[in-house]
C-alpha cells in the first residue's frame, strides 16, 4: 500500500477540495433537469468523498492513500474511524461509481446521482465532525 504523509496544512486543503466539490455537485443536482447534470453531480460527489477520506485519515492517522487502487483508502479510513463503518462504506459506494462518472459514455440515472450525493454529504459530515473536535 502506497500511502503519503500529511501536514496540517495539507488535511485543510483536502478538505477545502471536499468542501467545494460537494457543493458543486449540490449546485448541479437538477432533479427533472440534463441528464449531463446527474454525471457532473456523481463526479463531484466521487471528488467530495475522496478528498474527505483523505482529510479524514490525515487527520487521525497522518497519512491518506496514495496508491492507483482507490480501494486501499476504504482500508485507511476504517482505521481512521473505527466506529463508523457506514463511512468507508459510503467511501467504498462513491468509488464503485469513480470510472462511470468519470470517463463513462452513458449517464447515470437522478436517482444514482441523488444516492452519491448522499455518500458524499455523510462522509464530508464526518470529516468536519473530526477537523472539529
Amino acid at each position: 500500500m502506497r500511502i503519503t504523509q500529511m501536514t496540517a496544512q495539507e488535511v485543510r486543503i483536502r478538505a477545502e477540495h471536499a468542501r467545494d466539490s460537494l457543493l458543486t455537485a449540490q449546485a448541479r443536482f437538477e432533479p427533472g433537469g440534463p441528464m449531463a447534470s446527474n454525471n457532473t453531480t456523481g463526479l463531484n460527489a466521487v471528488n467530495a468523498g475522496i478528498a474527505a477520506a483523505d482529510a479524514i485519515c490525515g487527520s487521525k492517522l497522518g497519512y491518506r492513500s496514495s496508491g492507483q487502487d482507490h480501494r486501499q483508502a476504504i482500508g485507511l479510513l476504517s482505521q481512521a474511524l473505527p466506529e463508523k463503518k457506514t463511512a468507508a462504506r459510503d467511501l467504498g459506494r462513491l468509488l464503485e461509481a469513480k470510472t462511470l462518472t468519470s470517463y463513462g459514455a452513458s449517464h447515470i440515472t437522478e436517482a444514482r446521482a441523488s444516492e452519491l450525493l448522499n455518500y458524499a454529504t455523510r462522509l464530508v459530515d464526518h470529516m468536519e465532525s473530526v477537523l472539529a473536535s
